[in-house]
């Protein structure tokens, strides 16, 4: 509640945005963007909704009249975000390894051809 609005936020799969207030669609988008601002106005405040995604972290904040009114907008994605960061964190030390691996077989054959050459 804003002011004694209600104000609400869907964010959809692939970009779709969509800002209700008293249920009357005020805002109606498409944003495939990770980061951003929102600026709207919800009766005589000025509301921004901050959005910033970083590996393994999703952050939607709300300011109204730039007064941090809530942290986190959904908990719900970050928390998904944060479930598929931890199932891939076993997979990175193998990707991390084939890569070592690849980088020793490309300095052995810089070697192997460099001493030919001699």
């Amino acid at each position: 509640m804003i002011d004694h609005h209600l104000f609400e936020v869907e964010f959809f799969n692939f970009g779709r945005e969509k800002y209700y207030v008293d249920g009357q669609l005020i805002d109606n988008r498409w944003n495939l963007s990770f980061v951003g601002t929102r600026k709207l106005k919800v009766g005589n405040r000025d509301v921004k909704i901050n959005v910033n995604s970083v590996p393994g972290e999703y952050y939607c904040q709300l300011f109204v009249d730039n007064t941090l009114h809530t942290e986190q907008l959904f908990p719900e994605i970050n928390e998904k975000v944060r479930a598929m960061a931890e199932k891939r964190k076993p997979f990175e030390s193998r990707i991390k390894a084939a890569k070592i691996f690849v980088a020793a077989l490309v300095a052995c054959a810089i070697a192997v051809t460099l001493y030919n050459n001699l």
